[in-house]
């Protein structure tokens, strides 16, 4: 197989010396994670960055990685996806809040977004008026029609299990694009739940997750549209 490679860089795309602007952060996929899990986050600068992509593989690979940093602490940057994003890997011991995320380029160049990633505490125990730890399976979302951002939308839940109607408990909620409030659903009545929320930034393929003890649900994809 031909294996061809290309470094991409500003210098060698325009062919001159390029002023190095103030990088910004463009967007950080998910903005929400879940205290004492690791999770898998995307973040996409405004700058192009310099990698040796193989195109026999369809891989690209970072020549001289940035340095990230969630608040103090550093965080490995793992790759990078066709479109220029960075994957990294948040680990699961940050405390619960609202972080800082810094992206230092090699030509010295920082991107900061203030309190562009939060933390959430962990998700509720499955726990009710009785034992439910064996009663209660899992969750079913009902299917969610593409919607607006910023504007409040329903969604309906349902506990699934033997004593599923018992479940009279809260869910936590998050969102795979930008910020969904709330994150806490009200209490269930008789294994159901109709909650109201709303997702702050337009996006395609978002899923809702709901978690609660060991149980985490994901909904089908939709999109949010600008409002």
């Amino acid at each position: 197989m031909l294996r061809k490679t290309a470094l991409l860089s500003l210098v060698a795309l325009c062919g001159c010396e390029p002023e190095s602007p103030t990088p910004q952060i463009v967007s950080i996929e998910p903005e929400e994670v879940v205290s004492g899990e690791a999770a898998q986050v995307e973040i996409r600068l405004d700058v192009p960055l310099s990698v040796e992509i193989d195109y026999g593989t369809r891989n690209a690979k970072l020549l001289v990685p940035p340095t990230l940093r969630i608040d103090e602490r550093e965080v490995a940057v793992e790759g990078v996806e066709e479109d220029g994003s960075l994957r990294v890997t948040v680990p699961a011991g940050l405390p619960e809040g609202e972080k800082d995320v810094r992206v230092k380029i090699p030509n010295g160049g920082e991107a900061v977004r203030k309190e562009g990633l939060k933390v959430l505490p962990v998700p509720p125990k499955l726990t009710n008026s009785g034992d439910l730890q064996e009663s209660v399976v899992g969750f079913q979302i009902a299917p969610i029609p593409d919607q607006v951002s910023n504007e409040p939308f329903l969604v309906t839940l349902q506990a699934e299990g033997p004593e599923a109607a018992q479940f009279n408990g809260q869910v936590q909620l998050t969102s795979t694009k930008g910020r969904l409030i709330p994150n806490i659903s009200g209490p269930f009545q008789g294994g159901t739940r109709t909650e109201e929320i709303v997702i702050d930034k337009p996006g395609g393929n978002v899923q809702l997750t709901v978690r609660i003890g060991d149980i985490t649900v994901q909904s089908n994809a939709f999109r949010v549209a600008p409002k």
